[in-house]
């Protein structure tokens, strides 16, 4: 009956197995059709140098290959996964018994069949089910494999349309113009810029001719007249409203970082940024109605871009250097050249909008000839590099904000300025020390030499290519520095908020201790690094594309970063390995959570010592960071099968090289478990005496009765002898020896004893104090108090109050404590003795001093 039974169970399998192989065959065959067509038609479109197709539709279409790739390929290694567990368990379980008596039979040749008549049909159907399962094994092997192929061959073609582009960009920008040394160029330029000029002003007479007549202009007209006036209605109350609620305040005196720049860009947003999406909300109903067209459309589009361009740039510009609110100011300026610097932002940023907005629409119409284009680079690119070098001079910037502000609004710098310096005052500053040199300061200055050398460029020809670098230094200079105030600001915060909170903690008049302000500043340093991370990644992708390295090569180095690189059976991926320290990040978290909530919510309210608490705690924190590690571990997709082989190689290694460590730490476990200590406890070991603080993996943190804290390794526990004065309580006993002087009343010191011991706060009756006589001794009669102090905390307390207390009931009593008694026994031959001792016969043989001290 069980050969039936699995023999029913794999005819089962087998239905529905055959049931579903034939859809994914033929789902997986159309996908790899139209990848192999998509592949096919991107090759050709390369190998054309993309004549008649889009770029951006065939970079579209493969990274759409490649996604669809990716997910079959998973699919197919999921099946593959499952076919080869199946076919694991094709086999059917045999008993003990049973084995011995198939391989018997399989050694006697003659032996008799299977006395059940469907055991052999059973085989033959668990074979037929093995060669199908097989058949599955080896088409999901081909599936990954052919996916794995089309993601080579896209990846393989988006490096070559990267590459493709990247020869594209250089040859347009490193093309070369008639250097404009001679006559005949400047004569040609003036031609070709006042044909250009004359078309210019004749286009939107040119449009109107053509589209007066039109039925409709006037109707299409509409909707920009509502945008306009919507915008109006709009734009005034919502930049009043900003300005009042987020703007500069002159009331405020001192307002965060965070503060001054949500302000510049509150204002900025309100003068400049408003009125700039107005104008690209009129030219995208112009565009989407298509009521402007030919050269007209060029001008009026690319004008309006850069008008609002200008209105937004200038409007932060002006809200960062703020020259009157000085308080408000969010870049170091000199004050004194506060307006000039602004020229000088407005004469750069119009030179280099008015350069696209009327080289695009020649470009496009095929009105920018190699004459125009060198004359017109010589004058914009040499202008911009006088202003840009101009406003980076190192007198025109302080070295650092406070010293800007300090230095007031435009009108005190000015003032200051014009006022005249006496010689000592410029001994003094001569006198002074040149401050060290920023990194700003090297930025303007790197900046500076690269503008000088962009107008070389344009006079060799290559305008284009000085007006790249020149463009490109610029934005990066702006997307950069917005950066820099961003993670200013976001640090302010963040630290604010810390110490804010860490005082609410400990109390408003309280001031912040040492250790808290270490856990702030740690804190604050991994908040940064996190902000850092956050804020500069994306930056530098922005830079990357802004110097020309294509989206294509940038996306393929991120999918190479985060699909990892595969050796051997491992796969290396960094998105694997960051979600992995994301996922230990909060499993440590949980941990610490858990921890702290058994160690001040559940454990004081339980009947367990603090040492049961303490064990437990420590035991939930390993377990849970045991936990966490193997989560991140399998989130990076290491197999455990191949990680115990790796660990069981490297454990004699390990074990010869750790053995230290591994004893102490499993020391620290049964020391948890046993709890010979535990925090709180006194203990003697060795030389060491103190309390227990801390018992981590590793060693035991002792502190001493000197306040210092020694670390004693946990084997130290286990294999050497231990002192716990409270261990099981905290009653200690005291013996106080006591000696007085024979002659003494032995009865009435006893009572003393007694008296003083029971009289003592500390002292506890039961048991009993006792006073013993023990000996009769040298020069004294020796007597020993004996008694428990209730608390080891009150050890030494009550041995010196009891000290003062029996000295005080011994004076009162007249009982003597003696001093010791010392001989002194002088030999006559080691001393030369007078003459007229020898005379009259007095020998001194020996001589016996009694002295007491």
């Amino acid at each position: 009956m069980r050969w039936i039974a699995f023999a029913l169970l794999l005819t089962l399998l087998g239905i529905g197995q055959a049931s579903s192989q034939e859809p994914e065959r033929v789902q997986f065959d159309d996908l790899l059709k139209g990848w192999n067509q998509t592949i096919q038609h991107a090759t050709e479109a390369l190998e054309n140098d993309f004549a008649r197709v889009d770029v951006a539709e065939i970079k579209d279409d493969l990274q759409a290959t490649l996604d669809s790739a990716r997910e079959a390929r998973s699919q197919a290694m999921a099946r593959l996964e499952s076919a080869k567990q199946q076919l694991q368990s094709l086999t059917p379980p045999q008993s003990a018994a049973e084995e011995p008596k198939e391989q018997a039979a399989a050694e006697e040749p003659t032996a008799a069949p299977p006395e059940e008549p469907t055991a052999p049909s059973a085989t033959a159907k668990i074979i037929e089910l093995r060669k199908e399962m097989q058949s599955r094994v080896a088409k999901f092997n081909a599936q990954v494999t052919q996916a794995n192929l089309i993601i080579s061959q896209a990846n393989e073609l988006l490096e070559s349309i990267a590459h493709w582009e990247q020869a594209r960009n250089r040859a347009i920008f490193l093309k070369r113009s008639p250097p404009p040394f001679y006559p005949e160029i400047w004569q040609q330029a003036a031609a070709d810029a006042l044909a250009f000029a004359r078309q210019a002003i004749a286009a939107p007479h040119t449009w109107w001719d053509t589209h007066q007549d039109q039925q409709g202009t006037w109707r299409l007209l509409a909707p920009l007249l509502a945008v306009l006036l919507l915008g109006l209605g709009i734009g005034w109350p919502t930049r009043l409203w900003l300005t009042r609620r987020f703007g500069r305040d002159a009331r405020e005196p001192e307002p965060t970082y965070a503060r001054r720049i949500v302000a510049a860009v509150a204002d900025g947003i309100a003068h400049a940024v408003i009125p700039a999406a107005i104008v690209a909300l009129i030219l995208l109903v112009l565009y989407l109605q298509g009521v402007l067209t030919g050269m007209f459309a060029l001008l009026f589009y690319w004008g309006g871009a850069a008008l609002a361009a200008f209105l937004m740039t200038m409007g932060l510009v002006r809200a960062a250097v703020s020259p009157h609110l000085v308080a408000w100011r969010i870049v170091p300026i000199q004050p004194a050249y506060a307006y000039r610097l602004l020229q000088a932002i407005r004469g750069i940023t119009a030179s280099l909008l008015i350069t696209l907005a009327v080289l695009a629409p020649a470009y496009y119409c095929k009105m920018l000839t190699p004459e125009l284009e060198s004359a017109f680079f010589i004058i914009q690119i040499t202008l911009t590099s006088l202003l840009l070098v101009w406003a980076l001079a190192p007198t025109h910037w302080e070295t650092s904000l406070a010293d800007s502000q300090s230095a007031g609004s435009v009108e005190q710098a000015a003032e200051q300025l014009d006022e005249p310096t006496t010689g000592d005052e410029s001994e003094a500053v001569s006198e002074e020390e040149p401050s060290p040199r920023s990194w700003s300061d090297i930025g303007r200055k790197t900046v500076r030499v690269i503008m000088l050398l962009t107008p070389c460029l344009a006079l060799a020809g290559y305008g284009r290519l000085a007006f790249y670098i020149q463009s490109r230094v610029v934005a990066a200079a702006i997307l950069i520095g917005f950066a820099l105030l961003l993670r200013l600001a976001i640090g302010e915060m963040s630290e604010r908020w810390l110490a804010r909170r860490r005082l609410m903690l400990n109390g408003a008049a309280r001031k912040v201790e040492e250790a808290g302000q270490r856990k702030i500043r740690g804190i604050l340093f991994w908040t940064g690094m996190a902000v850092d991370l956050l804020i500069f990644l994306p930056l530098m992708y922005v830079l990357l594309l802004l110097f020309g390295v294509p989206a294509t090569t940038l996306q393929l180095w991120i999918d190479q970063l985060l699909s990892g690189i595969q050796i051997g059976t491992i796969s290396i991926s960094l998105g694997a390995i960051l979600l992995a320290i994301l996922v230990l990040i909060i499993g440590l978290l949980v941990t610490n959570l858990i921890r702290h909530w058994l160690t001040n919510r559940v454990l004081p309210n339980t009947r367990l010592d603090i040492g049961a608490r303490n064990s437990i705690a420590s035991a939930t924190s390993y377990l849970g960071v045991a936990i966490a590690l193997l989560i991140a571990i399998s989130t990076m997709g290491v197999d455990f099968s191949s990680l115990a082989l790796v660990a069981g190689a490297l454990s004699v290694g390990i074990g010869f090289g750790l053995q230290n460590v591994v004893q102490n730490f499993v020391a620290g476990l049964l020391m948890l478990i046993e709890r010979p200590i535990k925090v709180g406890d006194w203990v003697v070991v060795g030389t060491t005496e103190g309390t227990v603080k801390r018992i981590a993996v590793r060693a035991t943190e002792i502190e001493t009765f000197d306040r210092s804290s020694v670390f004693v390794p946990n084997s130290e526990f286990i294999s050497s002898p231990v002192t716990n004065w409270t261990h099981q309580n905290r009653l200690a006993r005291l013996i106080v020896p006591v000696r007085v002087a024979y002659g003494s009343d032995t009865k009435a010191v006893a009572a003393i004893l007694l008296r003083c011991a029971k009289a003592h706060r500390c002292i506890l009756r039961y048991p009993a104090p006792a006073a013993y006589f023990l000996a009769f001794g040298d020069f004294s009669l020796n007597f020993e108090l004996r008694c428990y102090v209730n608390d080891t905390d009150y050890y030494l307390q009550a041995i010196s109050e009891l000290h003062f207390a029996i000295d005080k009931a011994f004076r009162q009593e007249g009982i003597e404590i003696p001093l010791p008694q010392r001989d002194l026994h002088l030999r006559s031959s080691s001393l030369a003795l007078p003459p007229e001792q020898h005379n009259t016969g007095e020998i001194i043989d020996e001589q016996r001093v009694d002295k007491r001290g």
